[in-house]
């Protein structure tokens, strides 16, 4: 869900944009968007962002909730779920008479034919490890000796470069590296601040998960190209100013995934343990800290570390210091 909602967001970027003096418009949804908010077409931009979401959900019905109830299976636990996941397009499939044949005749025996090369092969791996070892150890070996010198190449090349700099220079990199990283740890906090909460009631909840996923999938789909002018402009307009504008614009991309990681997390966990918490009464800040949070923990990382901050680039430049490196001019 993570991937695809991130396909939609880049969806105007990928089917429209301009290389040089070449303009590439690929027939699709990204591209009427595109120029439909290039053009300030209101009412097709509300179609396009229409047909959009209809097919966001379709395939949420059609392909994503049959894939969710099917492999509920596939959760060991030692008690049953109070409220498994259920699809009526996988009901239906399950009692479809063609469906039953299909799997009998051509989805069993292919099955059991990869199976049985599968096994066939890792056998034979078995009986080559040993003498294969060797190659593949000194292959190895070499392919790390080979990135330790580019690195160090690497890191050699960058450091005369920053030789050549004053300290004025230095500083003011360092000033502008520490503002950036301070807007996308704020953009985080914030994230955080309300996807935790609320992705841990989604995935406890399975009644609220049924409206509540489909609903952010579509609001993390919707295309931040065709909203950044809007949002832009609102709060310069409010006198926010950049440094707060660009926080919020990367709030766009930052939070849904954590959030889909978070629900993912939350639903990870068995009932089994969440029933216990239940036997033993223990209150609200001690199920988070003994069972939510070591729960969810790593999918938390997850998300975190494949937030997807966006690059500011404002209609009005802010005035900027230049200074020369070599034949390179750097602007800050």
């Amino acid at each position: 869900m993570v991937s695809i909602a991130g396909g939609w967001f880049f969806l105007m970027a990928c089917e429209m944009f301009v290389l040089g003096k070449r303009d590439f418009r690929l027939p699709g949804l990204g591209s009427y968007l595109q120029t439909a908010a290039s053009t300030g077409d209101t009412a097709s931009i509300v179609w396009g962002l229409t047909t959009m979401i209809s097919v966001i959900v379709l395939l949420d019905q059609v392909l994503w909730r049959p894939i969710i109830a099917w492999s509920d299976k596939f959760k060991f636990e030692q008690v049953e779920s109070v409220a498994a996941p259920r699809s009526p397009i996988l009901e239906a499939l399950r009692r479809s008479t063609t469906a039953k044949l299909f799997q009998k005749k051509i989805i069993t025996p292919v099955s059991e034919e990869i199976s049985r090369k599968i096994a066939e092969r890792a056998k034979k791996r078995t009986k080559n490890y040993m003498r294969d070892k060797a190659p593949v150890y000194l292959l190895g070996i070499t392919i790390m000796l080979i990135v330790a010198v580019l690195t160090i190449c690497t890191s050699m090349g960058a450091i005369g470069l920053l030789r050549r700099l004053d300290r004025a220079d230095v500083v003011l990199t360092f000033k502008s590296a520490m503002a950036t990283f301070t807007r996308v740890n704020i953009a985080l906090l914030l994230a955080s601040a309300w996807t935790i909460p609320m992705g841990v009631m989604i995935g406890f909840e399975p009644k609220l998960a049924r409206i509540a996923q489909p609903v952010a999938q579509i609001a993390a789909s919707v295309p931040a190209t065709a909203l950044f002018p809007v949002l832009l402009l609102g709060i310069v307009e409010l006198g926010g100013g950049l440094g707060v504008g660009s926080i919020l614009l990367m709030l766009l991309g930052t939070q849904w995934y954590i959030l889909f990681n978070v629900i993912a997390g939350a639903m990870a966990i068995p009932s089994d343990l969440r029933e216990a918490a239940e036997i033993f009464r223990l209150s609200r800040l001690e199920r988070w800290k003994t069972l939510i949070v070591p729960g969810i923990f790593p999918y938390m990382i997850t998300g975190l570390a494949n937030r997807q901050p966006f690059a500011l680039a404002p209609a009005v430049q802010p005035r900027r210091k230049s200074f020369q490196i070599g034949n390179v001019r750097i602007a800050i």
